[in-house]
């Protein structure tokens, strides 16, 4: 099996709900992740589920440039940490 797929999960997403009438709610989150580990089930390819984290400054570097998020991210990290 050549293929693998990295899935960011957490149970806790099935209690999301953004607005009763807007399509993101947590319950697509769950019936997503399921239809993902059948089709690995099936041998469709290799389902790695990793949980979720707050991103490291290398990571967040990788696709923002550093002077549009530099000071939003010193809020963040203040106002979440031992949040989780």
């Amino acid at each position: 099996m050549n293929k693998k797929i990295h899935l960011v999960h957490s149970d806790e997403y099935q209690n999301w709900v953004f607005d009763k009438t807007h399509p993101t709610q947590g319950r697509r989150f769950t019936n997503a992740r399921n239809l993902l580990r059948a089709a690995s089930d099936r041998g469709e390819f290799e389902l790695i589920e990793v949980e979720p984290r707050l991103a490291t400054r290398q990571e967040v570097a990788r696709v923002h440039a550093q002077g549009s998020w530099n000071f939003q991210l010193e809020s963040v990290s203040e106002s979440h940490s031992h949040s989780r």
